[in-house]
């Protein structure tokens, strides 16, 4: 979010982290990259999306990270606002260093 692996934000269980686009993006996926902590990463997810950031959508219900990447289908719909919620952890938080969303077209917004 910042360019800068190095910095990064952790969230405990119940807690979100929410990106903002800066306009509304036709996103198909969003990665949230934990990059050197990659034991960080969340053991369960949900995912909302909103284009003004009253209004939100479900667009993962219950999703499980696996490693350093953590990889969501989203439904090419216009997104400005992603929302990822801490459902599950480790026993302590999430880290996320870098999310990147990716258009029909491939294009990556930061």
């Amino acid at each position: 979010m910042d360019g800068d692996s190095s910095t990064r934000y952790s969230t405990g269980v119940g807690q979100y982290l929410q990106v903002d686009f800066g306009k509304p993006i036709d996103a198909r996926q969003v990665v949230f990259d934990t990059s050197a902590s990659t034991g960080d990463y969340p053991r369960g997810y949900m995912i909302t999306t909103s284009t003004d950031g009253v209004n939100w959508t479900t667009a993962v219900a219950a999703g499980q990270g696996t490693g350093q990447f953590t990889t969501a289908s989203l439904s090419g719909a216009p997104v400005r606002y992603v929302r990822i919620t801490l459902t599950a952890s480790n026993g302590s938080w999430w880290s996320v260093a870098d999310v990147r969303a990716y258009t029909a077209g491939g294009e990556s917004e930061n």
